[in-house]
């Protein structure tokens, strides 16, 4: 019976905070809850606006197509066009950085990364561009 309470709990509060983060650029606070989403698995349907935790990272991204992982086995969450990442609009939430495909997933100004020599990043405009390629996009963070 606890069981059962609990994952009623767990599923309440993950319909609320999607509910409120549904239609916002800003992703924190489901970086900040992660725990509350389930991790992917292969052999479901996922409908647009599903979020899963990587297999891998444990990091949160958001379905953008929907599909049948059971007939689509090629299809995964690595398949950037049925995935996209989320970025934070705080440093202390900031995942490391996941080069953009389009403009679904690009970087927005005020978002933050964790590049790949571990420091955190302020994007400073939207941009598709990584600070190797694009470096006035982007600005150094003292501290994570």
């Amino acid at each position: 019976m606890m069981n059962e309470a609990l994952e009623s709990v767990i599923r309440y509060a993950r319909n609320k905070l999607m509910a409120e983060i549904a239609d916002m650029d800003d992703k924190t606070e489901g970086i900040a809850c992660k725990g509350l989403f389930l991790l992917y698995e292969q052999n479901h349907t996922y409908e647009v606006g599903d979020v899963r935790l990587h297999p891998e990272t444990g990091y949160p991204k958001e379905c953008i197509m929907a599909y049948d992982g059971t007939v689509q086995q090629d299809w995964t969450i690595d398949t950037t066009t049925l995935w996209k990442p989320w970025h934070s609009r705080k440093k202390e939430y900031a995942l490391p950085y996941e080069a953009p495909t389009g403009a679904h997933d690009l970087y927005k100004s005020g978002e933050y990364m964790i590049w790949t020599d571990g420091l955190v990043y302020l994007c400073k405009e939207d941009t598709n561009f990584s600070p190797e390629e694009y470096p006035q996009a982007w600005e150094i963070c003292n501290a994570q």
